[in-house]
């Protein structure tokens, strides 16, 4: 699933958490409209029906402040999006194969 802002997203978490369980993996944007993504991951890794979900936090920003402020909120990696097309793919199937090819995660209920 892909949401245009984080109260979107929030809100389709929490009713996905109490219906059919929750995504195995989240990957997040800081900047989104109504809800910033500092927002939602506060949210989530507060929640304790979201607060399992692994939280990939994908952004422009190289800011070490985005960056450590991230972690303190619970994200489990940041990653900085590339400037170009072809790097942000490789960023994207880096994410993909690290998360669903060698970590263990937790059951999501999907």
């Amino acid at each position: 699933m892909c949401f245009t802002d984080g109260e979107q997203a929030v809100a389709y978490l929490r009713d996905r958490a109490k219906n059919a369980g929750h995504p195995e993996l989240m990957i997040l944007d800081l900047n989104l409209p109504k809800r910033d993504g500092r927002a939602v991951l506060a949210d989530m890794k507060t929640d304790p029906q979201l607060r399992e979900i692994p939280v990939v936090v994908f952004s422009t920003s190289q800011s070490a402040r985005d960056i450590a402020g991230s972690y303190e909120l619970g994200a489990n990696c940041y990653v900085c999006k590339p400037g170009n097309l072809q790097g942000f793919f490789q960023a994207v199937r880096s994410i993909e194969e690290f998360w669903f090819g060698c970590a263990s995660l937790p059951c999501g209920g999907q």
